[in-house]
């Protein structure tokens, strides 16, 4: 399950890198971690993508700080920023990474090695992101009780700090994953700390002025991603934990306040603690997760409380769900919180 506020506050770890090793599995795919590399300095000097071998997919890791950008031919690099959660890509490509430890949002332009730009005031300990079709981005952030409220950031295409806010309060306020629709109207959802699943709708998108809050008739339990079909319909990630699987529950548009039943359950086999999924680019036929995988083997030089702990990134038929087609095995002592597809084209 993911952690609380709490959590977000504790990033002062040490940094932590892992680059892939390929093997396989019955089960399907399954690219396994190498043995952990560490790293002093948040930066770019580990990220190599070659010319042509534009970056595919993008995880982030809060645990290990860093951002493990994987290339169409299967290479893996690493983006090390200190404290990253929610990640998105813009229509030209560019990668979005939430930074929890500066407030801030980090722009990265391909190939993903250089300085970034700055999105400033993301609110306090910043946590989700969605970017709408016309380029205009939100964020969300969990707030802090010595702090400040959380709330919602939006910033007009090209814009460096906020151009609306909105303030959480009582009636929605927690762990925020978003998503804009066709017609730029932002979705969120959330565990409200230890209560109940809770989503909104911010109508107007950048320009909105409040959240109203939109139900369910089936139980969420530990709500999580939040993301769009093609066809328009509204996708949510129930992480799951222990022994229940990640499902996705697909609903169609709101009507007088509530979702209602899903239209589509799409259960994840062998996700354990999904905490954020994206689609393919090209449709909606394939979803790819982040969660942890467990082992009993033990991993060398990695923290003793967590050597059994794997942060994975798995792709599942959709909505069919079932055995993930594919599984690779990224950090040690992970905490995957974020993934990204890059949109087609070059």
């Amino acid at each position: 399950m993911r952690s609380t506020p709490q959590f977000v506050t504790s990033l002062a770890a040490t940094l932590l890198g892992a680059v892939l090793a390929g093997c396989s599995s019955s089960a399907g795919s399954v690219l396994a971690p190498s043995q952990p590399t560490s790293s002093s300095a948040p930066g770019n000097a580990d990220v190599k993508v070659a010319k042509g071998d534009r970056a595919a997919e993008f995880i982030s890791d809060a645990n290990n700080h860093e951002v493990d950008i994987i290339s169409h031919q299967g290479a893996v690099s690493t983006l090390h920023v200190y404290g990253p959660e929610g990640v998105a890509v813009d229509a030209s490509h560019n990668l979005y990474v939430v930074d929890a430890a500066g407030d801030d949002v980090q722009i990265y332009a391909p190939p993903y090695n250089g300085k970034p730009k700055t999105l400033s005031g993301a609110g306090v300990m910043p946590y989700g992101i969605a970017i709408d079709r016309n380029g205009n981005v939100a964020v969300t952030s969990l707030g802090s009780p010595s702090v400040g409220p959380g709330g919602i950031a939006f910033y007009a295409k090209g814009a460096t700090s906020p151009t609306n806010k909105i303030i959480a309060n009582g009636t929605f306020a927690g762990d925020y994953y978003c998503a804009f629709d066709a017609d730029g109207n932002l979705y969120l959802d959330s565990q409200n700390g230890s209560g109940p699943f809770e989503a909104g709708e911010v109508a107007g998108g950048i320009n909105g002025t409040s959240v109203t809050p939109l139900t369910t008739t089936n139980l969420v339990r530990y709500p999580s991603g939040i993301q769009f079909t093609k066809a328009g319909k509204i996708a949510i990630l129930d992480q799951g934990t222990g022994s229940v699987a990640a499902t996705i529950y697909t609903y169609d548009p709101p009507i007088n306040g509530s979702f209602g039943a899903p239209v589509k359950t799409t259960l994840l086999s062998n996700a354990n603690n999904a905490i954020a999924f994206a689609f393919d680019d090209q449709s909606d036929h394939v979803v790819l997760t982040a969660d942890t995988f467990y082992t009993v083997n033990k991993a060398m030089t990695v923290r003793p409380n967590h050597e059994d702990q794997i942060g994975q990134t798995q792709r599942f038929n959709y909505p069919a769900g079932g055995s993930p087609t594919q599984s690779i095995r990224l950090a040690y002592d992970a905490e995957l919180v974020g993934v990204a597809i890059n949109p087609s084209g070059k």
